[in-house]
């Protein structure tokens, strides 16, 4: 760019301005990352105690158990109440409820 005084170059403020908007799209771009990596993650989690209470519920439903179930996995725990299977986190918060039929 060239000025009227016959100076090129940028000054020193649009400089500073283009360096923060790269920052900010750069940093957007990093969250959008980690955000997504946090749900894919999540995603896993539950897909694996969604598929691993169903085979659960069904093996309960085929050979009868009496009392309560508690068997703990590496993403959580898994959990028999009455006519339903729960696959719970390690914090304890609800990832599926499966009902069982006899």
């Amino acid at each position: 760019m060239t000025r009227p005084g016959g100076r090129a170059g940028f000054t020193l403020v649009e400089v500073v301005v283009a360096l923060l908007l790269l920052e900010l799209f750069l940093f957007g771009a990093l969250m959008s990352m980690r955000l997504g990596a946090h749900r894919a993650r999540r995603g896993l989690v539950v897909e694996h105690a969604v598929w691993t209470a169903a085979a659960l519920a069904d093996s309960i439903a085929h050979h009868g158990t009496d009392g309560t179930i508690h068997r703990a996995r590496s993403w959580g725990w898994l959990v028999r109440v009455a006519d339903r299977v729960e696959a719970r986190d390690s914090t304890g918060r609800l990832l599926v409820s499966v009902e069982v039929r006899r």
